[in-house]
């Protein structure tokens, strides 16, 4: 009897093993599952990246009418306009680089203070009237690069006529 009652024991506690890992392995895939749905559900946020837009204009300010070509015997100031958007709050350096053929002409660095909407404007002017621009008749196609942070963001080019 007491054989038995042994025997009893060990295939009761055997029993219980098998049961306690199956609960085990059950709580193991409802965990799993239920961490891949969150991760469906709600996806990371998405950081939009700083952009912008260079723009040219014959007149001082932001609020000017754009052109993509100017003479340069009506041109005073070539005034370089740069909309930002996307920008993080915050202080930032703003570059500009005016190239002309393969090398640099100038350069400008400003700080600005982006807004919590990220949204800013600026303005730049290159003179022209009484330089070498005007001088050795510096025509064709310029280019503008535009950096944040000193991370080029946009570039564009400008076309001087005599």
């Amino acid at each position: 009897m007491r054989l038995q009652s042994s025997q009893s024991l060990r295939t009761q506690s055997s029993f219980f093993a098998v049961l306690l890992l199956f609960g085990a392995l059950c709580a193991f895939a409802m965990a799993r599952q239920s961490r891949g749905a969150d991760r469906a559900a709600s996806p990371p946020p998405r950081i939009a990246r700083p952009s912008a837009q260079v723009l040219f204009c014959d007149a001082p300010g932001t609020s000017c009418s754009p052109a993509a070509s100017f003479s340069i015997a009506k041109l005073r100031d070539l005034n370089i306009v740069v909309n930002w958007t996307h920008l993080p709050a915050g202080n930032h350096t703003e570059g500009l680089a005016v190239l002309y053929g393969s090398g640099l002409y100038q350069s400008f660095r400003k700080g600005l203070l982006a807004p919590a909407d990220g949204s800013f404007s600026t303005s730049s002017a290159l003179p022209v009237a009484g330089t070498w621009i005007a001088r050795r008749s510096l025509t064709g196609t310029w280019t503008v690069q535009a950096s944040l942070d000193g991370h080029i963001v946009a570039t564009r080019a400008v076309t001087l006529r005599p």
